[in-house]
């Protein structure tokens, strides 16, 4: 009987399977391996366990284009569309806007491999394609880009690793919109990496949407550099899902730099969500805004980590970040851990966090005006989510994650 490889045997024998320009990868993952339970940035979010399950048992789904439809949220929206199906972009039915350039992408992500997170390296070896997206200067795209990455589960448990890249020129403008959607009741585990680049001026605002699917493990993560005068602005919306972690880095690598990172996530029963942001201030005169705020139900589990540097020359900096939370029952938990640290003396920071139940004084005032208990509750969560969801854009986008927010608040039990 054949001994079964472990995930460190069968990671070495992708050595003679792969391009040589991820070898340096795979020697680093096998140098730092795949987090354990005591590793400090996943010591509450055991994904290393999860992966090595699926891993084992994931097979090769047949790629059926007539079981796949669009989201509904996108069904009817005026938007341009770019189709990830198991880890292959399908550039034959891609919908490019005018203008700009959009090419598979074959290229590893990490240009030096040492210090990045584990699951990053992992996607770096074994990611199969994604979209690369090119953006002049001085263009903007009217439309907003939407990625839309196809798991199909249907007939197998699944395992699929993309990496995207889009470079924005100097002054150039995109809106993208990053959708994870799940074919099937299978277990999978995918892993989505994304390397932005921004050079002078330029605006990039970016939707991470993860509103489908309950059996999946997904590692989502983005690596950005900022030029100078560039913006860049993301929401991460998280309403579904078993466990999920987002990672998000962000450098600030010019003066006049400004990034805003939003996010809103809502974990039930059996559902677990962790987000790391970084942000690197490296040079003077640019501003960070961080707002996460999480509603956590029943058994539910969040993380928070985010950390905020700001180097020697990083003078003038206004820097701000918060995560706050709300917890439903005794049995929800959740790790928050703000991070702040300042190498420079002409700055404005400021980092903080809450976690606790809903306001006793508030739900008393309405239930004085008539309302009933639930409609109150519902009332004040819905009030405690609309200070992500009212900074959303796209109109079409905004009004259905607020009605699914308002759906999933009002129609659970309290």
């Amino acid at each position: 009987m054949q001994a079964t490889l472990s995930l460190k045997e069968k990671i070495e024998e992708l050595r003679e399977k792969i391009p040589e320009a991820r070898i340096n990868a795979l020697d680093e993952l096998l140098h730092v391996g795949l987090p354990a339970r005591k590793h400090e940035e996943y010591k509450y979010t055991p994904l290393t366990r999860f992966y090595e399950e699926i891993s084992g048992k994931a097979g090769k789904t047949e790629i059926r284009p007539d079981r796949y439809t669009d989201p509904e949220f996108i069904l009817k929206a005026d938007t341009h569309k770019l189709y990830i199906i198991n880890g292959m972009f399908d550039a034959e039915t891609a919908d490019i806007p005018k203008g700009i350039t959009v090419k598979t992408n074959d290229t590893p992500g990490l240009k030096n491999p040492k210090g990045h997170d584990a699951f990053d390296l992992l996607n770096d070896v074994l990611f199969t394609s994604g979209c690369n997206i090119m953006v002049p200067a001085n263009f903007t795209v009217e439309k907003p880009l939407v990625i839309i990455n196809v798991i199909d589960k249907a007939s197998s448990v699944s395992e699929s690793h993309i990496s995207n890249r889009i470079h924005m020129g100097q002054n150039a403008e995109l809106t993208i919109i990053e959708v994870q959607h799940y074919i099937g009741e299978n277990e999978s585990f995918d892993s989505s990496v994304s390397n932005y680049h921004l050079e002078k001026d330029a605006r990039l605002n970016s939707y991470t949407v993860q509103v489908d699917g309950n059996n999946n493990y997904h590692y989502n993560s983005h690596h950005v550099h900022q030029e100078s005068g560039s913006v860049y602005n993301n929401f991460t919306m998280t309403l579904s899902g078993k466990m999920l972690r987002n990672n998000h880095n962000v450098t600030l690598d010019d003066s006049h730099c400004e990034t805003n990172l939003l996010g809103f996530y809502f974990a039930d029963d059996q559902q677990h969500i962790d987000n790391h942001t970084t942000v690197d201030h490296r040079k003077p005169d640019s501003n960070s805004n961080e707002l996460y705020k999480g509603i956590l139900k029943g058994t539910g589990k969040g993380v928070f980590n985010g950390k905020i540097y700001v180097r020697p020359h990083a003078q003038n900096t206004l820097a701000y970040q918060s995560n706050k939370n709300i917890l439903l029952s005794d049995e929800a938990t959740v790790h928050t851990k703000p991070q702040l640290e300042i190498w420079a003396d002409d700055v404005k920071c400021s980092h903080g966090c809450t976690a606790g139940q809903l306001d006793n004084e508030a739900l008393f005032y309405l239930r004085s005006r008539g309302l009933s208990e639930d409609y109150a509750k519902a009332y004040l969560l819905n009030a405690f989510a609309s200070e992500i969801t009212d900074e959303i854009k796209p109109a079409f986008l905004k009004d259905y994650l607020s009605d699914l927010i308002h759906h999933k608040l009002s129609s659970n039990d309290r």
